[in-house]
């Protein structure tokens, strides 16, 4: 399962991504093209990550990323990540001059985060998700209903 939380501070966005399962979708979505360059910290796990320069195009396996370390996304790609390890942590960083031209989560569509109180530390909103891509191919996987209720959940 995948765990968004987005908070602001005086000059970003920052999103916060942790994932408990291998071959979770860190993007949860068809693939996001970015408009601008954005950084990203990798705290722990691993994820291969893949490219494609528009909808039509496959999938190409763009190389895999351990943690600790520092990521730049590109501009005008469309990015996705898929969990190797059981863990993942991200810290995605977003100036709050380019959030208009970046992803963002279906709870901050109507927060003018320029209008957020400039000296705050603030939590915007968060989501938990579940998606699942294969390692090599970024392809989505079928997630059951016996993988999606835990085990200790007696249905009658």
């Amino acid at each position: 399962m995948r765990k968004l939380k987005t908070i602001t501070t005086q000059d970003h966005i920052i999103h916060v991504v942790e994932s408990s399962e291998l071959s979770d979708d860190i993007v949860c979505g068809d693939g996001i093209q970015l408009q601008e360059k954005i950084t990203v910290f990798y705290t722990e796990g691993t994820s291969n990550n893949f490219t494609k320069n528009n909808s039509a195009d496959d999938w190409n396996f763009a190389g895999e990323i351990d943690s600790p370390s520092w990521v730049f996304g590109k501009p005008n790609i469309l990015l996705g990540s898929v969990t190797t390890t059981p863990t993942l942590g991200n810290i995605i960083f977003i100036p709050k001059a380019k959030v208009s031209s970046s992803p963002t989560p279906d709870y901050l569509i109507n927060v003018d985060v320029e209008e957020m109180n400039r000296e705050s530390f603030v939590e915007l909103g968060a989501h938990n998700l579940t998606k699942k891509k294969d390692l090599d191919t970024y392809e989505t996987e079928e997630i059951s209903l016996d993988e999606e209720i835990p085990d200790d959940v007696i249905i009658e």
